[in-house]
């Protein structure tokens, strides 16, 4: 309890507060917190630091009898001078996006996207820079319970990923971030959804297959964590298999 009082008070104290470091201590607090932690990781957005804010700041006031901490506010940028020439490497921020990205948006479109829609991409690429941590700690890892702890959070990050890359699809063809949940527009065919199941389904066999026959424990454990991130994967294509089946019968009684 002591450790996590303390990761809380230093992000609280942190100007940066990375969203993605605060949904990971919210998890660990309760129900509640469990519940808006899954809300705000599906969409990252810096709009949400107050609220993270606040309900960490308000547990720690309950535990240990102190104030909550305010959010300190994030340095001002330096104004750039009209008559200084950029530098090569200045050009455009995409250079510092992924390459799937990069691939989503030109230059000088990425250049003229909305600060929110910047700040998604940015929390994004910091989800997918953790999750190949995590990847290369998981295969160092011998601990039952740490290997498990560790698969678990590559899983939850897999999920942020497609949700936010789903949420730039969507920008991508409405010129606006999606008010909820939102899937690709590939993913609204259902055809497309149970190839893409059955090749979930297929892989996920091959990779539990792999993890049996592992012939060291790195393997074993390389295998079992992507096993895990296909079942998760399944799970997700299941669920949405089901709702554009009752999307389409619905659609066919109301003819």
């Amino acid at each position: 309890m002591e450790s996590l009082i303390k990761e809380i008070q230093e992000w609280l104290e942190d100007e940066a507060k990375d969203i993605s470091a605060g949904v990971a201590l919210l998890k660990q607090l309760g129900p509640k917190q469990i519940g808006l932690a899954r809300r705000v990781g599906k969409n990252p957005h810096k709009k949400f630091h107050s609220r993270i804010v606040s309900e960490l700041a308000n547990w720690l006031k309950r535990k240990n009898g102190k104030a909550p901490v305010k959010a300190k506010p994030a340095a001002p940028a330096p104004k750039a001078s009209a008559s200084a020439p950029k530098a090569k490497d200045e050009k455009s921020d995409s250079g510092k996006a992924s390459a799937a990205v990069q691939k989503m948006f030109s230059p000088e479109e990425f250049d003229k996207l909305p600060q929110d829609v910047k700040d998604l991409v940015k929390e994004n690429d910091k989800t997918q820079k953790m999750r190949a941590n995590t990847k290369a700690k998981l295969e160092g890892a011998k601990d039952k319970q740490a290997r498990k702890k560790l698969a678990d959070a590559i899983v939850s990050m897999t999920e942020t990923i497609t949700d936010n890359f789903a949420q730039l699809e969507y920008f991508k063809k409405h010129g606006e971030l999606p008010k909820g949940d939102v899937t690709s527009d590939e993913e609204g065919d259902l055809v497309e959804v149970q190839r893409k199941l059955r090749n979930a389904r297929s892989n996920r066999s091959k990779a539990k297959s792999s993890a049996k026959n592992a012939k060291t424990e790195a393997t074993k454990t390389k295998h079992e964590a992507k096993f895990k991130e296909l079942d998760a994967e399944v799970i997700r294509l299941e669920k949405l298999e089901a709702k554009l089946q009752d999307e389409s019968v619905q659609n066919g009684e109301g003819k």
